[in-house]
């Protein structure tokens, strides 16, 4: 009997080495046994073996784990206060937009603001181009009535002086009759009213020579002048009683009235 306390101390030897490796239940479990095989041999002590570790963690490596999650704080408090670079991309896209958004409002505004001042002077210069039309379609319309008169003048001074010579012929030839009648009232010895148709016949004289001498008959003119000045004359010999001095003076006038009208009627007469 002597081989069973052998083997129980055997068997506790191993047992003891197994129990740190198996945990803290497992170890408890096991280590009765040697009591048993004790109990068995009735005297025989339990055997000695190696203590089992305790299955909860050493104080020693549990020290080392929390010196380093105190090391890695500042590290871990550093990293949480970065900013996340997604997250500040993702707030400043908008905030990016809504400058874009603005600048391109604000240009927009600006390209507005230049178009309406285009548009203002444009207006103002399309005012000034009609104002200037205006003034110059009044103006042209001035110049125009003034063309209309200058060439209704021209029209009436053409005509007037056409019908010069005419009328020219005309007041001389009349004149002539006058005198004529005057001489032989005179020749008679009668002056009674001879006067008044001398002073007739000096002024009709006097506008021949006034008119000739405007449309440039010259020679016409000094005939009417020359016979204006000789009824003049005759006329103080009325007056001082000198019949016959007056008879002279009146027949000299009379050639010169009629050399003036015959000069009218030759500018009277058409071009051949």
């Amino acid at each position: 009997m002597t081989a069973l306390p052998a083997i129980a101390l055997g068997l506790g030897l191993a047992l003891g080495q197994a129990a740190p490796e198996r945990g803290g239940d497992a170890g408890q479990a096991a280590s009765p046994a040697p009591p048993a095989a004790s109990a068995a041999q009735g005297t025989a002590p339990p055997a000695a073996g190696p203590r089992p570790r305790e299955a909860t963690e050493e104080p020693g490596a549990g020290g080392s784990r929390d010196a380093q999650r105190r090391l890695d704080a500042p590290a871990r408090d550093d990293a949480a206060a970065q900013p996340d670079p997604a997250a500040a991309a993702a707030q400043a896209e908008p905030a990016a937009d809504a400058a874009q958004a603005e600048r391109a409002a604000a240009a927009a505004q600006a390209e507005l603001d230049q178009l309406r001042t285009q548009v203002e002077a444009l207006r103002a210069e399309v005012e000034a181009l009609r104002a200037s039309g205006a003034e110059a379609d009044a103006h042209t319309a001035a110049v125009e009535q003034e063309l209309a008169e200058a060439r209704a003048r021209r029209a009436a001074e053409a005509d007037a002086a056409a019908r010069s010579p005419a009328e020219r012929a005309q007041a001389t030839g009349g004149a002539l009759q006058r005198m004529d009648g005057a001489l032989r009232a005179l020749a008679a010895g009668d002056a009674s009213g001879v006067d008044a148709a001398l002073a007739g016949d000096a002024a009709a004289l006097e506008a021949a020579r006034a008119e000739a001498g405007r449309r440039g008959s010259a020679e016409e003119a000094a005939q009417a002048e020359a016979g204006a000045r000789s009824l003049a004359a005759a006329r103080e010999a009325l007056a001082r009683g000198d019949l016959y001095q007056a008879r002279l003076l009146l027949a000299n006038a009379a050639r010169s009235a009629a050399a003036a009208n015959r000069l009218a009627r030759q500018g009277a007469a058409p071009a051949p």
